[in-house]
């Protein structure tokens, strides 16, 4: 496997990662960890959160649309070629939308909703 390649795969994680992280943080994320509030549940339960994810996931998505298609499309193509290249960027974009998910939505799946 070349190197750039795998130097491009890091990149685009390391760019997904930053993106995700950036337009996934709720308001009042600094306070996890501190005075009574645990988990991101509390803090969804304690404080009125502007919750903008409607807006932000759909947009996190389509910025990283164009670099998961190029990713499926070349490892797609270079299955047969290279195993090892093709998988790599497979899971690549599995990583990318994982972290996507988990961050938008997954990780306030068990959070009951709150009785304001």
């Amino acid at each position: 496997m070349k190197i750039i390649s795998l130097l491009f795969c890091i990149i685009f994680i390391l760019f997904s990662t930053i993106l995700i992280g950036c337009l996934s943080t709720i308001d009042h994320d600094w306070m996890i960890g501190e005075q009574d509030i645990k988990t991101v549940c509390d803090l969804v339960n304690n404080f009125v959160i502007n919750d903008d994810r409607l807006l932000t996931a759909p947009l996190c998505f389509l910025l990283l649309l164009p670099f998961m298609i190029f990713f499926v499309a070349k490892g797609v193509k270079d299955f047969s070629v290279d195993i090892l290249r093709a998988i790599a960027y497979l899971l690549t974009v599995f990583f990318s939308v994982g972290y996507w998910y988990w961050m938008f939505f997954g990780r306030f799946a068990e959070c009951p909703f709150p009785a304001h």
